[in-house]
């Protein structure tokens, strides 16, 4: 377990460090690709499709986060995704993480939520999604403010660095 612990923690390194040598419109275009590959996953899962594995639970929590983005209606999503947070399971927490991003910046409120995640994948996905919903913004205000309550939500973690870095040509 800590070997598979350690791989994903060097993976996330390297990723960040490729990511940092290439300039932010790169960045935002390759975060836009990761997170359009993981839209098309949503498009092709029908709404009443669920792992069978998962628990009774999950498994409606997944289906009322499909059933929530067949019908492109944020506020049921975003309630989903609350009850999805509370899964002891990273797939589900993952499917919220992805239903979310088709919101863009509508979604980031929930998205910063999920920032935090114990599971580095997950946290990952969310970090994609929520920097994809920031570049959307145009008033500098509004941007400071979400990284803020990032940046407060992620308090001496590793990505706090990489939206920090992300979002250093934003003037004072």
């Amino acid at each position: 377990f800590r070997d598979g612990k350690k791989d994903a923690k060097a993976k996330r390194k390297g990723h960040r460090q490729r990511m940092k040598k290439l300039t932010k419109e790169e960045r935002l275009k390759k975060i836009q690709q990761k997170v359009n590959k993981r839209l098309q996953k949503i498009r092709d899962t029908a709404a009443d499709e669920v792992d069978p594995s998962l628990s009774p639970k999950d498994q409606a929590l997944v289906k009322g986060l499909n059933a929530a983005l067949a019908d492109e209606n944020l506020k049921a999503v975003s309630d989903a995704a609350v009850g999805a947070r509370s899964s002891a399971n990273p797939e589900v927490r993952s499917r919220a993480v992805e239903a979310l991003s088709w919101f863009g910046d509508k979604a980031l409120t929930d998205l910063t939520a999920f920032l935090a995640d114990a599971d580095e994948g997950v946290a990952a996905d969310a970090e994609a999604a929520w920097e994809q919903g920031l570049s959307e913004i145009e008033d500098e205000k509004t941007r400071l403010e979400y990284i803020e309550t990032a940046m407060k939500s992620l308090d001496g973690r590793e990505m706090l660095d990489s939206i920090a870095m992300n979002h250093n040509s934003i003037e004072d």
